[in-house]
C-alpha cells in the first residue's frame, strides 16, 4: 500500500470493505446452540470452562501462550529488528514479516486439517522451538535470508498450535458450552498476545532491542517445550 497515491486511504478503505463483507456474512452460517429469550442479556460475556474440560484446558494453556506470545514477537518487533539488525529500511520488506508469519500459519492449519489434534499440536510446539532458534541465530549471524525462514517456520507452529488446542477441546464441549469455552480459549490467547508485547515495548529502551528479543524468545522456547512435553505424556502415541 506504500506506493499506492493515497496510501492511508487505500488501506484502511479496503480494510473498511473486507470487513462490511465479513459483517454480512457472519450472519449466513446456521446458528448451532439453541436460541434463549432476552436480546441484551445475549451480550453478556460469558468466559467458562466447563469442570470436565479442565484438565484439558490446562493442558492446551502453555501451547496457547506460546503460540500467541510468537505472534506478538514478531509482529511486535518484527520491524524494528528488521529496520535496526539487518539494516532493512523498506516498508516492503518490514511488512513481508508479519504477512508472513500470518500467512504461513493460516495456510498451515488448512494443509493439517486432516490430521489428529494431538499431531496438529505437536507440529506447532515443535515449529516455535525450531523457528525461534533459528530466529535468534539470525540475530547473530546477521543473516536476513535465515531470518525470513525462521519466520515462516515459526509461522506454521504459531498455527497449528492453536488449532490443535482448538480441536482439541470444541469435541468436548457441549454447544451451549462452546461459547464460555471459546471466550475463555480467546481471553487466554489475546493476552499472551497484548502483555507481552507491552512489555517488550517497556523493555527495549531500557535493554535495547537485541537482549529484549533473546530474552522474550527464551522464554517462548521454554513454553513451547513445556507444552509439547505435556501433550506427549498426557497423550501418548
Amino acid at each position: 500500500m506504500a506506493y499506492a497515491p493515497a496510501p492511508r486511504l487505500v488501506t484502511f478503505l479496503g480494510l473498511a470493505l473486507v470487513y462490511g463483507v465479513l459483517a454480512v456474512l457472519v450472519w449466513l452460517p446456521p446458528e448451532t446452540a439453541p436460541r434463549h429469550e432476552g436480546t441484551l442479556a445475549s451480550l453478556r460475556p460469558q468466559v467458562s470452562v466447563p469442570p470436565h474440560i479442565r484438565a484439558a484446558f490446562r493442558r492446551g494453556a502453555p501451547a496457547v501462550l506460546a503460540g500467541w506470545g510468537t505472534g506478538s514477537l514478531f509482529l511486535s518487533l518484527g520491524a524494528p529488528i528488521v529496520a535496526q539488525v539487518f539494516e532493512v529500511h523498506t516498508a516492503l520488506a518490514q511488512g513481508a514479516i508479519v504477512a508472513l508469519l500470518s500467512g504461513t500459519g493460516a495456510a498451515s492449519c488448512y494443509a493439517t486439517r486432516n490430521l489428529a489434534p494431538r499431531r496438529i499440536a505437536l507440529l506447532g510446539t515443535d515449529g516455535l522451538v525450531l523457528g525461534t532458534v533459528l530466529s535468534l541465530a539470525a540475530l547473530t549471524t546477521g543473516s536476513f535470508a535465515l531470518y525470513l525462514a525462521s519466520v515462516f517456520i515459526a509461522g506454521i507452529g504459531f498455527g497449528t498450535c492453536f488449532a490443535g488446542v482448538l480441536r482439541s477441546l470444541a469435541p468436548l464441549a457441549a454447544p451451549d458450552e462452546r461459547g464460555g469455552l471459546f471466550a475463555a480459549l480467546f481471553t487466554l490467547a489475546y493476552s499472551a498476545f497484548g502483555v507481552p508485547a507491552v512489555l517488550a515495548g517497556l523493555a527495549v529502551p531500557e535493554l535495547g532491542l537485541r537482549l529484549t528479543t533473546e530474552i522474550y524468545g527464551a522464554v517462548i522456547i521454554a513454553l513451547a517445550l513445556g507444552a509439547g512435553l505435556m501433550r506427549r505424556q498426557a497423550e501418548p502415541a
